[in-house]
């Protein structure tokens, strides 16, 4: 195992394929005026990352610099038991990227997070996850937050075979006091959202919320609730801010061949101020729905349903 502290320039992380895959918690932490160094992981085989551990690039408190990236190439990265990977900045400065290459599969499970935030003064880093399967289950997460003053990065998931969204999952892109949401980008073949699962973009203050694109190139599917029936699978885009501010409520766009919206699943899009309507476009051949599954676009207190 390695611990880090230091404002290294860079911390590489060579593995060959094993019988016994790779264990590591990382840390890059900055506390003086500068940039934080990469933390970069290439392995041939699988990398692990389970029981509270972390791989982590922070900027500290009272700071001014950059966060660094953290970069994943593997065949396979599982994250389970509240592991972390992410770039935090405390102070002053702009957010670092989490970049993940995986051939085969991303899992998250149980609790397990990917997450970019600037807690301070600086627009943060993107979230990019290239594989052929991905899936989060349990509660495990991804988002990109700003709270303070900044924009927030942007999300995207490039699956060529199949997303798969369970049990309390998020993706969310958040912004609490001023700034722009980022966007949520989701390609792959076919896309599923169930037992409660969400896809979130959401402004609290000033700014305009991001946009929810979805590219599915066989199917997507928002199936249910949770177990408790208290939360929808759902895609939701709101901008929750005082009345005198103007940000306006981001997209949501869909691309698919069969859409599927079921079991109380919802698509949910509001501007919760005197701006203009999110939208939510659908471009699909075929619509399955159920009565009790609903796509709403909310304006303070107007309701359009589809």
């Amino acid at each position: 195992s390695f611990s880090i502290f230091s404002n290294l320039r860079r911390l590489t992380v060579w593995t060959m394929h094993s019988m016994n895959p790779l264990l590591i918690p990382l840390l890059c932490n900055t506390k003086a005026d500068t940039q934080a160094g990469d933390i970069i992981v290439n392995a041939t085989g699988t990398v692990r990352v389970g029981e509270e551990s972390r791989i982590a690039n922070v900027v500290d408190t009272s700071t001014l610099g950059n966060a660094g990236d953290i970069r994943i190439t593997a065949s396979s990265l599982f994250l389970s038991d509240n592991a972390k990977l992410r770039t935090t900045t405390f102070g002053q400065g702009n957010g670092g990227n989490l970049l993940i290459e995986a051939a085969d599969r991303v899992s998250l499970d149980r609790d397990a997070a990917i997450f970019a935030e600037v807690k301070g003064t600086g627009n943060g880093g993107n979230i990019r996850i290239n594989t052929a399967s991905f899936s989060a289950t349990n509660g495990a997460g991804l988002s990109n937050s700003i709270y303070g003053k900044g924009n927030a990065g942007d999300i995207f998931i490039n699956a060529s075979g199949r997303i798969s969204l369970d049990r309390d999952t998020a993706i969310f892109t958040e912004i609490e006091g001023t700034g722009n949401g980022g966007n949520i980008e989701i390609t792959t073949g076919s896309l599923s959202i169930t037992g409660g699962a969400q896809l979130l973009t959401n402004t609290v203050g000033r700014g305009s919320a991001g946009n929810i694109i979805i590219n599915a190139r066989d199917g997507v599917s928002f199936d249910g609730t949770t177990r408790s029936g208290r939360f929808p699978s759902t895609a939701f885009n709101s901008v929750n801010t005082e009345s005198n501010f103007t940000g306006k409520g981001g997209n949501i766009t869909v691309y698919t061949n069969l859409f599927r919206i079921i079991d109380g699943a919802t698509i949910d899009a509001r501007t919760l101020n005197s701006s203009d309507a999110s939208n939510i476009t659908r471009e699909h051949p075929s619509l399955a729905k159920t009565s009790n599954s609903k796509c709403s676009v909310e304006v303070s207190t107007t309701n359009r349903k589809y």
